[in-house]
């Protein structure tokens, strides 16, 4: 297993975390129309 720091600094979780940045987004999008 790698470390909690390797993980975290991954591709992967920065893929995952501008994809949440997107969702969240677009929610408050939807809210305000």
């Amino acid at each position: 297993m790698d470390s909690p720091t390797t993980v975290l600094d991954s591709p992967h979780v920065k893929a995952i975390k501008q994809l949440k940045r997107l969702l969240l987004y677009d929610v408050d999008d939807l809210l305000e129309q």
